[in-house]
């Protein structure tokens, strides 16, 4: 899989989030904590784009201390009321790719990071999403 996607599908992740007890503000400090030492996105290693999806994740809340999903977090990576091919709403799957995914880790966090995006990625494939609703 390609890390430009991981650290694409993380960043669009950020930037679409919203809930009641953070705002767009909050977030915005949170993953800007996650950027603070890299000058230029296009100069990062493989690795960086990986560690850099691994903090987005964290600072998301995406992702536990064992480095895996937490799967009730899983709308935060798409609008709920975005619709497959057979007209199925991405909030009445999500508990299904997030129960095919949360048990992806490693013990790296960068690593376990790209696993679960990949996951993620995959199942919301199969279940019909259009890849260009995720990045």
């Amino acid at each position: 899989m390609n890390l430009l996607f991981c650290f694409v599908f993380v960043s669009i992740a950020v930037a679409s989030v919203t809930s009641a007890s953070e705002n767009r503000e909050q977030l915005d400090k949170k993953t800007a904590e996650c950027r603070k030492d890299i000058s230029s996105l296009q100069d990062l290693s493989p690795q960086e784009v990986k560690c850099l999806g691994a903090c987005y994740l964290e600072k998301l809340g995406l992702m536990d201390k064992a480095n895996k999903l937490v799967p009730n977090k899983l709308n935060m990576i798409m609008d709920p009321a975005t619709k497959n091919k057979d007209g199925k709403l991405f909030k009445d799957v999500s508990k299904d790719i997030a129960g095919k995914c949360k048990t992806i880790t490693d013990k790296d966090k960068c690593e376990a990071a790209l696993k679960i995006v990949t996951c993620v990625h995959d199942e919301t494939m199969k279940l019909g999403f259009n890849a260009d609703v995720l990045y």
